[in-house]
């Protein structure tokens, strides 16, 4: 969330191609609800040529900060205050971009998404406390560095981990256990694509857990990504705009690390068969072990409904 206080209710200069005319416009990022949205305020014509596209994509900088909106609706916004006429647009994306400028489509060589409450699945933390010092109020933690849990085929790696960070403050310094899905690809993939990989081991992730899991905290790199020790950076962040209020239940998983990890390879690669030859299902029944409903569920009880009706 960092990064994001750094752009909210700034001005930044913004881009939209309209078949291959680049329309610019000034604007700000702002909070609706929990959601981030662009308005920005333009002339009468070019309101209505942007209108036109319905869903855009839209690129720039606000505070020296790279950003993309990614399919923007756009609702254009008519007033009048004191006898003069407001005409803005503004755009509600399904994904924002902070990190790159995109003017097409994004291209990713690896995406992380580090889901906290995976923390659950873990069997052995890598953080321990050894020794507490009572009178002192100190405590010495081991970190033990554990093995990446992998599963892989010729097109992508996936990585599963858990690291920590710490934060040092006045007086005390404390630490958080991350977990993390790291997806790394041979050539490099739509971000769309890339998103529905995470999204799919995080629904096989609440299988395990037998409760609903967000996607969160998601880092991708990109060709323009630095390497550092062999390794790409994530250096570009992907926040999810319309984000279910669900809550996040704390507690084990049925299914915990150390009943997989050596046999990941095999259960990954029959989830992604699965999961590809009947994606319906699968999410039917995630959306039943996660107690939420979306189009899947909304249309079987449609369905339902429409074959109860002649037998009233």
């Amino acid at each position: 969330m960092e990064k994001v206080k750094e752009i909210i209710n700034r001005t930044g200069e913004f881009n939209i191609v309209i078949y291959e005319k680049i329309i610019q416009l000034t604007g700000t990022l702002r909070f609706e609800g929990s959601d981030l949205i662009l308005e920005c305020q333009t002339s009468k014509e070019c309101a209505k040529e942007i209108n036109q596209l319905g869903v855009c994509q839209v690129y720039g900088i606000v505070a020296g900060t790279e950003i993309t909106l990614l399919d923007g609706y756009i609702t254009v916004i008519y007033k009048q205050n004191n006898n003069t006429d407001y005409i803005g647009v503004c755009i509600d994306p399904s994904e924002i971009v902070i990190g790159r400028s995109y003017s097409k489509e994004i291209k990713i060589k690896k995406i992380s998404s580090a889901i906290m409450a995976l923390n659950h699945m873990f069997s052995a933390p890598v953080l321990n406390q050894m020794h507490s010092f009572k009178e002192e109020k100190l405590l010495l933690l081991n970190y033990t560095h554990t093995p990446s849990i992998i599963a892989k085929d010729s097109r992508v790696e996936i990585s599963l981990f858990q690291t920590f960070s710490n934060e040092w403050e006045t007086g005390k310094i404390t630490y958080r256990l991350i977990p993390v899905i790291e997806f790394v690809f041979s050539e490099a993939i739509g971000i769309a694509d890339a998103i529905a990989q995470i999204a799919s081991v995080r629904n096989l992730f609440s299988f395990f857990a037998d409760f609903y899991l967000p996607l969160e905290n998601i880092t991708f790199a990109d060709e323009k990504s630095k390497i550092y020790d062999d390794q790409l950076i994530c250096d570009c962040t992907l926040l999810m705009n319309h984000r279910e209020e669900v809550d996040i239940l704390t507690k084990p998983f049925l299914i915990s690390t150390s009943q997989f990890q050596h046999s990941f390879n095999d259960i990954w690669h029959s989830w992604s068969e699965f999961y590809r030859e009947t994606k319906y299902i699968a999410v039917l029944f995630y959306e039943i072990i996660s107690n939420r409903s979306t189009r899947i569920n909304r249309f079987i009880n449609l369905v339902q409904a429409l074959e109860i009706w002649p037998l009233l």
